[in-house]
C-alpha cells in the first residue's frame, strides 16, 4: 500500500461527494475520463488542485454528447469561463446535473439554462 498514488485528497473527495450525486468511485471514474480526453494536458495527480481547462471541442465530441444537437450549449452552459472550457469541476457539475440520480428540479434548471437560450 506505501506506493499508491492519490489521483485526490480525502478532502477533495469528500467535497466532490458532498457537491454531487455521484460516489468515490464514479468521482475516480470520471476523472478517468477527463484524463483521457486529453493526457497531455490532464494529471493524474489532482492532490494539489491544478488549474487545467479542457476546450469544447474535446467534450462535445465525448461519446456521452456527441449526438446530442444541444451539446455546444450544454457544454457552454457549464463552462465557468463563459468560453465552453471545462475544468474538472465543471465536468464534475455537467455529469452530476444530468446524471440519472439528479433531482428532477434540478434537470428542470438546466434545461432552461441550456434549451431556453439556444439559437
Amino acid at each position: 500500500m506505501g506506493n499508491k498514488q492519490s489521483t485526490f485528497t480525502e478532502e477533495q473527495l469528500e467535497a466532490f461527494q458532498d457537491c454531487t450525486f455521484f460516489t468515490r468511485k464514479e468521482i475516480l471514474r470520471l476523472h478517468g475520463r477527463y484524463r483521457e480526453l486529453a493526457p497531455h494536458l490532464v494529471p493524474l495527480d489532482y492532490t494539489n488542485a491544478p488549474d487545467v481547462t479542457l476546450p469544447a471541442a474535446l467534450i462535445v465530441n465525448m461519446p456521452e454528447l456527441k449526438e446530442n444537437p444541444f451539446r455546444d450549449r450544454i457544454v457552454q452552459t457549464f463552462s465557468e469561463d463563459g468560453q465552453g472550457n471545462l475544468s474538472f469541476n465543471d465536468f464534475v457539475d455537467m455529469f452530476s446535473a444530468l446524471c440519472e440520480t439528479s433531482p428532477r428540479e434540478l434537470k428542470t434548471i438546466y434545461a432552461f439554462k441550456i434549451y431556453g437560450n439556444a439559437s
